[in-house]
């Protein structure tokens, strides 16, 4: 149940980063925002607030450091979780899938988008996937030298109860860094109380911004690039190294308005000197059949009707 829950709430995260952010037709709705009682000194991303129960200290050991590099930072996750790591976003999440910690770089609004908007957007988009949300007053934070916002949340999502924290940073041009980490509440739960908050703080202490990877993303102008064998993606990287680019490739591209898409292979055929595999795209208004091929290169771009979740990583071989 609870890896279901944590898989849920993955997706959530990954459409509220691409859109939470960008140009609205309508305003947001106003989440409920529960005032604090007595005053505390303003707590940071990396020194939440003292919990309200009885904590036990985990043991924490934090393994190499993982740079994302179209988002434009690196950090060190627990050694025993399982992450992976898609365009901007990095998910982290423990063995139990009880507790999951995902960031992502959101792009701004516009050039005078403020912080507290930003947030106040990302949690109007929260509330919407779990209508109970309950946050708390923003307070200070820090990530990686950067100032910022953190706010403590919970609420019902799939019949659990979730508690955890929004963090939010503004990184300048390429957009507001935002980490979303949360655990269930239940008594076999990786409880925030008791050991969320502390991996939540150690990882995010451990953050590190840098200049992303250059260049952005770039939507072929040519109505055939991908959709014919004439004119395939040329990756590169031969039968060995080749699935592995086809696969970063495809990961990173988006439907027209960032919908999440789906690919599977249909298969290979011979076309002159050249091998090419065909992918079958879903996610769409339509399915589509994009041809790639693995033995050549150029420079990868987003077919016409795609768009990409960041700069495409893949240089040549």
């Amino acid at each position: 149940m609870m890896k279901r829950v944590l898989l849920h709430l993955i997706s959530l995260f990954c459409i509220l980063v691409l859109v939470a952010c960008g140009s609205q037709t309508t305003p947001f709705p106003t989440p409920s925002l529960q005032p604090t009682g007595t005053k505390t000194p303003s707590p940071t991303a990396t020194q939440p607030p003292a919990p309200t129960q009885t904590s036990t200290s985990v043991s924490l050991i934090l393994g190499e450091r993982q740079s994302v590099e179209a988002g434009g930072y690196s950090l060190q996750t627990p050694s025993d979780f399982k992450t992976e790591i898609r365009a901007t976003q990095l998910t982290t999440s423990s063995p139990d899938n009880t507790f999951m910690l995902s960031m992502a770089i959101s792009p701004r609004q516009s050039e005078a988008q403020t912080l507290q908007a930003a947030l106040t957007a990302f949690l109007a988009k929260v509330e919407k996937g779990i209508p109970d949300l309950k946050a708390q007053s923003p307070q200070p934070a820090t990530v990686g030298g950067l100032d910022g916002l953190s706010v403590n949340v919970t609420g019902t999502f799939l019949g659990t109860t979730n508690t955890g924290q929004i963090t939010i940073v503004d990184t300048g041009p390429a957009g507001f860094f935002i980490a979303f980490a949360f655990a269930g509440d239940g008594s076999q739960a990786y409880r925030w109380e008791s050991a969320g908050n502390q991996v939540a703080s150690a990882v995010l202490a451990s953050i590190e911004f840098f200049e992303p990877l250059a260049g952005t993303c770039v939507i072929s102008s040519d109505p055939s690039y991908g959709y014919t064998q004439e004119n395939p993606i040329r990756v590169s990287g031969d039968a060995f190294g080749g699935p592995p680019r086809e696969r970063a490739y495809l990961d990173n591209l988006a439907g027209p308005k960032g919908e999440k898409i789906s690919y599977e292979r249909s298969g290979s055929q011979e076309f002159g000197d050249t091998i090419l595999d065909a992918f079958v795209i879903t996610g769409l208004s339509k399915p589509a059949t994009l041809y790639i091929d693995e033995y050549s290169y150029s420079e990868p771009q987003a077919p016409f009707g795609f768009t990409c979740l960041g700069a495409f990583s893949l240089t040549k071989p």
